[in-house]
């Protein structure tokens, strides 16, 4: 793995790991002074930079390779992953206060996309890297 990749995938850990728990610390304030009313989306907002961020930058720093991790794809997918985490923010402090907004919708939707979008350009990268090496 050469140092930029693994740069980058650290990066990617340490960034998300920082963010759960900016998560988690956030969501604990917030609901000290919800006047005891939470939000299941608040609650576990966490989730989204610990599962699709540390989660996956953890097993991809364990597949043994030496492909560089696209920019693109890097910043597509991690905004993604901030998008769906201010989303799910969004909603629990709606939720708390009683009320809602149609355009939390957009987060949700917008969020997905990226994540799809990061993925999807990562996997082409991959295709057209091995297809390179087959000729």
């Amino acid at each position: 793995m050469d140092i930029k990749n693994k740069s980058r995938q650290s990066r990617g850990f340490y960034g998300m790991t920082a963010a759960t728990i900016f998560c988690i610390i956030f969501s604990g304030i917030y609901n000290q002074l919800g006047h005891g009313v939470s939000s299941p989306y608040m609650n576990y907002m966490f989730l989204f930079p610990f599962v699709l961020g540390t989660g996956f930058y953890g097993i991809l720093s364990l597949i043994p390779t030496k492909i560089n991790l696209p920019g693109f794809s890097f910043n597509t997918y991690n905004s993604g992953v901030a998008t769906l985490t201010i989303w799910s923010m969004l909603k629990g402090i709606f939720e708390i206060a009683g009320t809602s907004s149609p355009y939390t919708a957009v987060y949700e939707v917008s969020g997905s996309m990226m994540l799809i979008t990061g993925v999807i350009t990562y996997l082409i990268f991959l295709s057209n890297r091995n297809s390179k090496r087959h000729i």
